[in-house]
């Protein structure tokens, strides 16, 4: 009795599959390849021989042959940060229903690695690379134009790829001006600084600050990195004491969901002692119930995964779009 591959545990190939369902190598090629032509039946006839067999394609030898992996690389900076985990749930669904795989990679915010991804996703021949708050702008420029892959950078601006950026200096702005209208005028701005999006910030700080007179006798910032914030803890509530500070304006959430929780351990009440405002609206600042800069961030990875999938519609198109974000009014600020 001749035994299939089946029963020898062997890796069917294309041929096999052809002989089981009775038809032509290129038949099975069309099948394995979504051609239309091909009638339902007979394409019932090869995926059921192939699913008999165990048969899966070489996505490898495939992609030499078509030029297409139907992957898309995103390198994000911090995972741990809910804003970048957010953007990686939104983007890898939304290239899901484009039928993409994602591949995500994360930084640490060291520029090291960075670069190092870029170039494994380019040697993974990926179909496109989302690079989010990145610095290595002209790496991914230089790779995209090496190996035809297309490239959007998220959250950051540079004028020699497409980005779709948030207006981070008036959305800073808008959030110090608030804390004006309450009445405050010693607020501190804590940072760690790493990012793009975090200097523009700062400079939206200093702009509030500047256009209310107020920029010479109170002016503070803090600046630690995120994962040592806690650590300096003593550190900030020795600067808000000292200079009686009345309210703080974190980079973003993650940082100000942190502060809130050493300010408890100091028995610092918000907004009773001290009022708060974060930056980009989190699921859990909103249960916490805090204010906050809103980012159109569906509307960010909408735009970035259209330019990424339809690159012909957007060769030779220097695409920079700014959205603008806004502000949410919550229960972790008041006036005084």
């Amino acid at each position: 009795m001749t035994n299939t591959r089946e029963e020898d545990n062997i890796k069917a190939n294309i041929n096999d599959v052809a002989r089981l369902a009775g038809v032509s190598k290129s038949t099975v090629s069309r099948v394995i390849n979504d051609n239309e032509n091909v009638s339902k039946i007979t394409r019932k006839k090869v995926l059921n021989a192939a699913d008999k067999l165990n048969y899966h394609t070489n996505k490898i030898a495939k992609s030499l042959s078509t030029n297409k992996t139907d992957f898309i690389g995103l390198i994000i900076p911090n995972i741990k940060n809910p804003f970048y985990s957010k953007v990686c749930w939104h983007a890898e669904n939304l290239l899901k229903s484009k039928n993409y795989k994602t591949i995500i990679c994360n930084t640490n915010h060291d520029i090291d690695e960075e670069s190092s991804y870029i170039k494994t996703l380019e040697d993974y021949n990926v179909d496109g690379i989302l690079l989010v708050s990145g610095k290595k702008i002209n790496k991914l420029k230089k790779a995209s134009k090496r190996s035809g892959f297309s490239c959007v950078l998220i959250d950051g601006k540079a004028k020699n790829i497409p980005s779709i950026n948030v207006d981070n200096i008036y959305g800073a702005k808008i959030a110090v001006e608030y804390l004006i209208k309450l009445g405050h005028q010693r607020i501190v701005f804590v940072t760690s600084n790493k990012t793009q999006a975090e200097k523009e910030r700062l400079k939206g700080y200093k702009k509030a600050l500047k256009e209310n007179m107020l920029f010479n006798d109170n002016f503070f910032v803090f600046s630690k990195p995120e994962e040592k914030l806690k650590d300096n803890a003593s550190k900030l509530i020795n600067l808000i004491k000292a200079n009686n500070i009345t309210a703080i304006f974190t980079s973003n959430d993650y940082k100000a969901i942190k502060v809130l929780s050493m300010l408890r351990n100091y028995s610092i009440v918000v907004p009773k002692d001290i009022s708060l405002i974060g930056y980009d609206n989190i699921e859990t600042s909103k249960l916490l119930e805090m204010t906050t800069i809103s980012q159109p961030l569906k509307e960010m990875i909408n735009l970035s995964v259209e330019i990424i999938v339809n690159k012909n519609n957007y060769k030779n198109k220097s695409v920079q779009k700014t959205l603008k974000p806004n502000l949410i009014s919550r229960n972790t600020t008041k006036p005084i």
